[in-house]
């Protein structure tokens, strides 16, 4: 899979002829959903549900609504735990984000320089980052 750098790197020399041949193509198609997203996510790290669930401290059954698709786009609160439990770097989160609709995190929020913080830092015990974020008078994700 491509960097977001190489693909904008890549859309600075497109031609207009070539845009609709990427649009169209499997890159932007490779995700049918957040669910696709994340289970070829586990999959490809060999990590088990059970695990990433109870690692996210969401309750169970929202978590599998999530997981199976029939959640289709869940709050950033709700999938920030799920990516923290699955270890993913800032641009494996932000492309979850992004897939699920839930707006990318942002240095210059307060909360989310928080959230980037800690995964720079691979600080995925969810319940740690809701220390930092409340520690900071900011408001803990809500799981």
């Amino acid at each position: 899979m491509k960097t977001t750098k190489e693909t904008d790197k890549y859309l600075e020399s497109i031609s207009p002829e070539d845009l609709n041949k990427y649009l169209t193509g499997d890159y932007m198609n490779r995700y049918k959903d957040i669910s696709d997203y994340l289970n070829q996510y586990m999959a490809s790290h060999s990590l088990e549900t059970s695990d990433v669930i109870k690692r996210s401290r969401l309750d169970r059954f929202y978590a599998n609504q999530i997981l199976n698709g029939t959640k289709k786009n869940p709050g950033r609160d709700k999938l920030i735990p799920l990516c923290l439990s699955m270890g993913m770097d800032l641009e494996e989160t932000n492309r979850a984000l992004k897939i699920s609709k839930a707006g990318t995190l942002y240095s210059k929020d307060k909360r989310d320089a928080v959230i980037i913080m800690c995964i720079n830092r691979k600080i995925f015990d969810v319940l740690k980052v809701n220390e930092l974020l409340y520690e900071n008078g900011l408001e803990p994700l809500a799981i």
